[in-house]
C-alpha cells in the first residue's frame, strides 16, 4: 500500500514538473546587474518588415536598424503593444564591431526576401522588462538585439572576449 502512494505521488510530482514552463529568457549578470536575452527564430511568418538599408547606409548609422516582429508570436507577453514588437539594433561607434550587426541584418533580410527560412537571433528585454504573478512581460513595445561593449553577441551566457 505504501509503495502505491509512493508511485502515485511520484506520478504527480513528475506530471506538475513537466507541466511547469520554463521561461522564455535566459539572465546574465554583468556588474551587479541581472540581463534578460530571448533567443529567438526569425521567420517570414513572425517579423513584419524591416527597412531597406544599404549596407553603406548601415555602417554611416552605427550598424543601427530596426524590425517589427509580430507582437503574437513573442514569447513574452507584451500586454501594452497593439500589434508589433520593435526590435533595435543600437548604435555603435565603433568601426571594428559593425561586422555583427552587418551579417544580422543581412541574415534577417534574406528570411524576408525568401532566401533562408529563419535566422536565430538573441534579444535582450532590458530595460522594459517586469514580472507579476502571470509571469514575464514586456512594459514597452521594445526590445534590443544583445550587445556588449558595442558587439552584437548573438548567443546566450558569457561574451565573448
Amino acid at each position: 500500500m505504501h509503495y502505491l502512494h509512493f508511485t502515485a505521488s511520484l506520478v504527480v510530482l513528475l506530471s506538475l514538473s513537466a507541466c511547469a514552463q520554463t521561461p522564455p529568457y535566459s539572465t546574465y549578470q554583468y556588474k551587479g546587474k541581472e540581463y534578460f536575452h530571448v533567443p529567438y527564430t526569425l521567420t517570414a511568418d513572425n517579423m513584419v518588415d524591416a527597412e531597406p538599408i544599404p549596407t553603406e547606409q548601415l555602417i554611416a548609422d552605427g550598424g543601427q536598424f530596426e524590425i517589427l516582429i509580430k507582437k503574437d508570436s513573442f514569447p513574452v507577453r507584451a500586454p501594452n503593444c497593439q500589434a508589433n514588437i520593435i526590435a533595435r539594433m543600437p548604435w555603435t561607434d565603433q568601426k571594428e564591431k559593425l561586422n555583427s550587426r552587418i551579417t544580422a541584418y543581412n541574415d534577417i533580410k534574406s528570411v524576408l526576401n525568401g532566401e533562408a527560412a529563419a535566422t536565430g537571433v538573441v534579444l535582450e528585454l532590458n530595460p522594459y522588462f517586469d514580472q507579476d504573478e502571470d509571469g514575464p512581460y514586456l512594459t514597452q513595445c521594445n526590445v534590443f538585439f544583445r550587445v556588449h561593449h558595442g558587439q552584437y553577441i548573438n548567443h546566450l551566457g558569457q561574451p565573448d572576449k
